[in-house]
């Protein structure tokens, strides 16, 4: 990252573009979502209109079907000549002529004078056709030609008085067509000379339903004066489809237009929409650009000010030269956090310091011991024996200086991170046992006494050898700063899941001044004091560097009867 202020700035467009996007994302979904229910009720409403139309079409074809078969029955009597001669055949004639629909003239009803030209006229594709009640033809129109209209026995047993039954028919293959059928009686609608009251049958409607045969009624009743109930016949009226087809054509096309047109709209309002929105956004985006930079460039001013101030710091002077009061909020806990990381700097360069002087002393004495030695045993010719004990002498200076390398070596990679684990079971109290069987001739030398207490199994996890050092250098420590006669008592057991190892001395113990910087490199309680080459200041710097490697904890707890160190480590 090479600038904040870029990176704020990006940062908060990039926020503020997202935000537009999801402002834009929602509007226009909204918007779209209410076109679309809106175009999707306007199909519906030119749908609806479809139907109706297409609806009105069909019914205005079957009132016009209709009209004309009404037109028709009403033209359909027989003359009263015809009638007369029937007369003389009685009762038993009218019924035969009533239940075979046989007609005079060649078997026919014959229509009045120009009832094909009435009903026929300007209606070309139009037919009609005459059945007795039986099915018999009667008389059908010249525009059928030899094709003939079937009468269905079901319409003919349903059929009611002057209610017309509709239905889209084939009269040849290829030619569909509409058809109505009419059940009417032949003087329906006209009125002619009563018969004598035998001869007369209920009128129409009072059949039993579904016989196609009349019941005369029984004399003696009142009867009326005119003739109401006559011979029974259908009559079918049917135009072709042509017309309505391309009627319905007509109209689909239309509602296609209509939907494309409705469809069309409804896109250019959305398109229009969005180009808006992209232009709100835009100008809104391009605002924010402008005038983010400023506010972040004015936000930042107090971290160019704290900025300034650090880089004022140099080697000679660690303060922070800035008032943590006039910084915003946001910047305090920075300031001190550099303020309190200056002075650990300060305390860290003072300790280098301190260990260069450090290391310069401890070295220069086995050096200068070594020097002196050789100067001595070259001043004149030494026997074998007495340049044997100059060697030793030299060995022993030389040893003490590569242990002390050593233990800065360790140091080092501690500091660096490259010292690494090699965990794996250690039975703990078998090592502690080790430990003190290796110090013991050294703490009899001093009159110290060693004690292990172990209690229970104690196995752990980790590097065998690191602990070995951790719990040699702790016992050489007691040993060391141990009073005469002293004892030391080393304790191995489990506590709350965790392995605890104590040290405990009767020694000289450690000020609380001395106890807070025991652990740093070459600290030493009583700096007068000339340590051996396990003693050089750095023993317990690297005790707690191995504690801390392995995962565990140490803490030390000192008074004038001794010092005590403990030792924690998680058990997996």
């Amino acid at each position: 990252m090479r600038s904040i202020r870029l990176a704020l700035v990006g940062y908060f467009l990039l926020m503020v573009g997202a935000a537009l996007g999801a402002v834009y994302w929602f509007v226009n979904q909204t918007s779209a979502a209410t076109l679309q229910a809106k175009g999707e009720r306007a199909h519906k409403l030119l749908e609806e209109k479809y139907q109706y139309d297409c609806e009105k079409a069909k019914d205005d074809l079957d009132q016009r079907l209709l009209r004309n078969a009404q037109t028709l029955a009403s033209l359909a009597r027989s003359t009263p000549t015809h009638l007369e001669t029937l007369y003389p055949l009685g009762a038993l004639g009218i019924a035969a002529w009533v239940s075979d629909g046989a007609a005079v003239a060649g078997g026919r009803i014959p229509l009045s004078a120009g009832v094909s030209a009435e009903v026929m006229e300007d209606r070309p594709g139009d037919y009609y056709q005459i059945n007795s009640l039986r099915g018999r033809l009667l008389e059908k129109s010249v525009s059928l030609g030899d094709a003939m209209m079937p009468l269905k026995d079901e319409v003919r047993r349903r059929a009611e008085l002057l209610r017309g039954n509709f239905e889209t028919m084939n009269l040849r293959p290829g030619h569909e067509i509409r058809r109505v059928t009419l059940k009417t009686s032949v003087l329906h609608f006209g009125r002619y000379p009563a018969l004598p009251a035998m001869w007369r049958y209920p009128a129409p409607g009072t059949f039993p339903p579904g016989t196609g045969k009349s019941k005369f009624a029984r004399p003696g009743g009142r009867q009326p004066k005119s003739f109401d109930a006559w011979p029974i016949i259908f009559i079918q009226y049917a135009s072709d489809t042509y017309a309505l087809d391309a009627t319905l054509s007509d109209l689909k096309t239309r509602l296609d237009i209509d939907l494309d047109t409705q469809d069309r709209e409804t896109a250019e309002a959305l398109a229009g929409l969005q180009e808006r929105l992209l232009w709100i956004c835009g100008l809104a985006f391009v605002a924010l650009l402008a005038g983010t930079y400023g506010l972040v460039r004015l936000g930042l001013a107090p971290l160019r000010k704290l900025s300034d101030a650090v880089s004022r710091v140099s080697v000679k002077n660690f303060r922070l030269q800035v008032e943590s009061r006039r910084l915003p909020g946001e910047l305090r806990p920075i300031a001190t956090c550099l303020s309190e990381t200056l002075e650990q700097l300060q305390r860290a360069f003072a300790r280098e310091k301190q260990a260069a002087a450090d290391i310069s002393h401890e070295l220069r004495t086995p050096l200068a011991a070594l020097l002196t030695t050789l100067d001595v045993a070259l001043r004149k010719p030494r026997t074998p024996q007495e340049y044997e004990e100059i060697l030793e002498e030299c060995r022993d200076a030389g040893t003490q200086m590569a242990r002390l390398v050593e233990r800065m070596l360790a140091l080092a990679r501690l500091d660096a991170g490259a010292d690494t684990l090699r965990p794996r079971e250690v039975d703990v109290i078998k090592l502690a046992n080790q430990c003190t069987d290796l110090v013991r001739p050294l703490a009899n030398a001093r009159g110290v006494t060693v004690r292990l207490h172990a209690h229970g199994p104690a196995v752990l996890k980790a590097d065998p050898d690191k602990l070995r050092e951790v719990i040699n250098n702790l016992l050489h420590n007691a040993i060391e700063y141990n009073k005469p006669n002293g004892s030391i008592d080393l304790a191995v057991e489990r506590v709350n899941g965790q392995l605890a190892v104590e040290v405990r001395d009767t020694g000289i113990g450690i000020s609380p001044e001395a106890r807070t910087h025991i652990f740093e490199r070459f600290f030493r309680a009583d700096p007068s004091r000339h340590a051996d080459s396990m003693h050089a200041g750095i023993g317990l710097a690297i005790v707690k560097g191995y504690v801390d490697l392995m995962g565990g904890t140490i803490g030390v707890d000192s008074s004038d009867a001794g010092s005590t160190f403990r030792l924690k480590f998680p058990v997996a």
